[in-house]
């Protein structure tokens, strides 16, 4: 589980990058050759500590939730499937555990089926040449249908059909996808808007990248209420789509340093973002992916985005001799969770 929360994202395909287990057993090695960091083993139990919060105040406020697992089945049709492409695959996002990918033949007719087991509500990708999400309950049956000739994934949403639990929360999330995908909210889709936010990343100081970033945030959040008054979404897909929306700030903020550097050709020794630059994380904001975790996509990347924030808290406090490499950053993010977070 800890070697998952190193993941990254592939923002087109929207799936986590495989974890690299192997770093488990070199990760406690490292840990014991940092003995001035003092880590002692209740402390370790503070690692969990942001994302057992998020969970429990999930579970408190949703009545979706189950003590114990509870089969699920995703059922469907996909209308003029590709015969080069006989699979289709199911990714669930689960806050703290990463990914779970599971892959179901198509039959003649192009049917399928997943099956699979879950305690609280989650989101998954629905992968077949483009991919887009659904929404899923514990305990739910939920029938998906679409056409596979429409590979743009707005196009695609236009033909897709639910039926069975959860078929209205479902199609109130593919309206908003599907408008979403086709806005320039999606910058990874659209020329200009990417355009626009490469040249931020490679010209703008700390400052001015901020101001961009809480501009495009207002365009969200303005697209989002949009959305509620016109299509009035029950209140499990309005909290959805709203953490959507926030994660999109998230992750332009905590690209930016990476971006920044690698589009000027620096190095970190030669520039790197105030520690106040990462104030975004510190105004109470990680409140609000506290109510539910349906949307496990964003959650879990906003968490990545936290071990960020933790490094950077830590990494004025290594001298230049000290190991900068991977292995040195899995461990300093470790303790400096430790030493930042509260357990409880």
């Amino acid at each position: 589980t800890l070697a998952k929360c190193f993941n990254r994202m592939d923002h087109e395909s929207g799936r986590r990058l495989p974890p690299d287990t192997s770093v488990l057993p070199r990760l406690l090695q490292k840990l014991t050759m940092y003995k001035s960091l003092e880590i002692r083993l209740m402390k370790i139990m503070s690692l969990l500590s942001l994302a057992i919060c998020l969970v429990n105040i999930s579970c408190s406020k949703q009545n979706e939730t189950s003590d114990v697992p509870v089969r699920t089945v995703v059922t469907g049709k996909v209308i003029n499937p590709v015969s080069r492409e006989p699979t289709i695959s199911l990714v669930v996002n689960r806050v703290g555990l990463g990914q779970e990918e599971i892959n179901a033949p198509l039959d003649s007719s192009g049917n399928f089926k997943f099956d699979f087991q879950t305690y609280v509500p989650v989101d998954a990708w629905v992968a077949y040449r483009t991919n887009f999400l659904v929404l899923i309950r514990p305990g739910d049956s939920l029938y998906v249908e679409f056409d596979a000739r429409e590979e743009d994934r707005p196009a695609l949403l236009e033909t897709i059909k639910f039926e069975g639990d959860g078929a209205e929360i479902n199609r109130q999330a593919s309206i908003f996808q599907r408008l979403y995908y086709a806005s320039n909210l999606y910058v990874y889709g659209h020329e200009e808007p990417y355009r626009r936010l490469k040249k931020a990343f490679k010209i703008y100081e700390p400052v001015r990248f901020e101001a961009f970033a809480d501009s495009t945030r207002a365009e969200g959040l303005a697209f989002l209420n949009d959305y509620i008054r016109q299509y009035k979404p029950d209140e499990f897909v309005k909290t959805w789509a709203g953490y959507s929306i926030q994660q999109d700030y998230y992750d332009v903020m905590s690209s930016y340093p990476d971006e920044h550097r690698k589009a000027n050709v620096l190095k970190e020794s030669e520039w790197y973002v105030p520690i106040s630059y990462y104030d975004y994380f510190d105004v109470g904001r990680a409140n609000e992916f506290g109510n539910g975790l349906q949307s496990g996509h964003a959650i879990s990347g906003y968490l990545d985005q936290y071990l960020s924030y933790m490094w950077r808290l830590t990494r004025d406090e290594l001298s230049d001799s000290e190991d900068r490499s991977q292995l040195a950053f899995d461990s300093i993010c470790l303790y400096t969770i430790i030493k930042h977070t509260s357990p409880g």
